[in-house]
């Protein structure tokens, strides 16, 4: 056993609940239903710090994360196909987090598969592709365990760029600072990649949301796209229409 400052040895028992009371301190967990009081099973929650759980079949989720003592969120995203993503803050002294999840609007985003056509446009991630407008730039750099692929646009002088960025470290899991997904919740969507073709297990989905920061810029993310992210900050509201095209023109291969 362990002897303590005051010469007293900690028993393996006291020790245990010690080191569980650290890691709960990085956990939060909750219950995920739907309005009608249904589990929501297979419904995601991010938060900043790449920390990601998916609810169970009774709606139940945890996060943990272990590599920060004392590590508390100041906010968690809920979103699953079907639903309405929902932003919920978090106090210090919150260690739960339940969510009740709207029904998704009929204007939920639905990306398609690649036709022939677009299967000449940018390729970007794994199997997803771009349109890229003439007198854009495509760039990629290549890590370890990661790759980021930008496409640069050009206005006024100065250079903006959307990026994709895919890999095994490479994604957030959201975009930009707390503040700026709260003002943007207004704006966020579900979307899903859904091909009759394929098997249900084939289909995946994710999240889309955009907004404006207090400087006056735009920015848009959207991911997890199969270990992927896309996103542009900094930009104009000329460019950021430019960017959302581009986005907006987005297919999938299938294979």
């Amino acid at each position: 056993m362990r002897k303590t400052r005051s010469g007293h040895r900690r028993s393996p028992a006291i020790l245990l609940s010690l080191l569980t009371a650290v890691m709960i301190q990085g956990q939060v967990r909750g219950h995920i239903t739907s309005k009608s009081g249904r589990p929501v099973l297979g419904a995601t929650v991010i938060t900043p710090l790449l920390f990601q759980a998916t609810t169970d079949g009774t709606g139940d989720y945890v996060l943990e994360a272990h590599a920060r003592t004392g590590w508390k969120p100041k906010l968690v995203i809920f979103y699953a196909p079907g639903f309405r993503p929902r932003v919920q803050l978090l106090s210090e002294r919150t260690s739960v987090a339940d969510a009740v999840l709207d029904a998704a609007l009929e204007s939920e985003w639905r990306i398609k598969a690649c036709s022939a056509s677009q299967k000449r446009d940018h390729r970007i991630g794994s199997g997803m592709r771009l349109a890229v407008p003439t007198g854009a730039e495509a760039t990629t750099l290549n890590d370890d365990d990661y790759t980021v692929e930008s496409i640069i646009f050009r206005s006024d002088g100065k250079s903006y760029v959307l990026e994709a960025w895919t890999g095994s470290s490479c994604c957030s899991g959201r975009p930009n600072d707390d503040k700026d997904v709260i003002a943007a919740a207004g704006n966020m969507r579900t979307w899903a990649f859904i091909d009759p073709n394929l098997a249900p297990a084939q289909h995946f989905g994710g999240l889309d949301m955009r907004g404006k920061k207090e400087d006056g810029t735009y920015w848009r993310w959207l991911g997890p796209l199969r270990g992927s992210q896309v996103q542009y900050k900094g930009a104009t509201e000329a460019v950021s229409r430019v960017f959302d095209t581009i986005i907006d023109s987005m297919c999938f291969e299938v294979r």
